[in-house]
């Protein structure tokens, strides 16, 4: 196999640089565990070789990305009902997928003008107030429905497994939009378009 050509760093997209710093951090991970492994063993003299190692710095997470409201309607424009549905859920509330996944008719309107999300990295419910347009959106998928239903699922009347994430990136991609941008996102584009409306950003 014919060796690939060296691309300057100055010449690098900063994400491509991102996933090399996480690449080399990978490196010197196991170099310093194996190091550290030596010296508790007392196979090195000094414990200086595995202690003077640096990783790079924020090279682990991607950057964060958010939709602007054009970007938003081309998206919705761009994917089928069933995942329309659970993107307008995630854009009108900032739950994460497996909130959504996990939301059932009964948590709507459960304890007001919004939907109680279950926990999934906290230890409490956490309620989440809606606009008149994103309250009924939600009113309309539980609409003469079972209170122990599952809120969101595909148009087969199946319930969503890990396809979301297959669909979402053919969504993507039909909408022109960045392919790093994952379901996640949206929560980032949540918060992102809160603060634009003046919303204060402790809350």
């Amino acid at each position: 196999r014919r060796p690939v050509a060296r691309t300057p760093i100055d010449r690098m997209s900063p994400e491509t640089l991102r996933r090399r710093k996480k690449t080399i951090n990978s490196v010197i991970t196991i170099l310093r565990d194996a190091l550290q492994m030596a010296w508790d063993n007392g196979k090195i003299n000094n414990d200086r070789s595995f202690r003077t190692f640096r990783r790079f710095a924020h090279a682990s997470a991607p950057r964060l990305m958010f939709l602007n409201r054009d970007e938003c309607r081309r998206l919705l424009d761009a994917t089928d009902s069933d995942l329309r549905d659970l993107i307008l859920g995630a854009l009108y509330t900032g739950c994460r997928s497996g909130e959504l996944l996990n939301l059932r008719v009964s948590d709507v309107g459960r304890e007001g003008y919004g939907v109680s999300v279950a926990p999934q990295k906290s230890r409490s419910r956490r309620f989440v107030f809606l606009p008149d347009e994103g309250m009924a959106f939600f009113l309309g998928l539980a609409k003469s429905r079972d209170g122990n239903a599952t809120l969101f699922l595909r148009k087969s009347g199946a319930e969503w497994g890990a396809q979301h994430r297959y669909y979402f990136r053919l969504a993507i991609a039909s909408a022109n939009l960045p392919k790093s941008f994952t379901f996640h996102g949206l929560r980032h584009t949540y918060a992102s378009q809160l603060i634009q409306a003046g919303a204060p950003l402790q809350a």
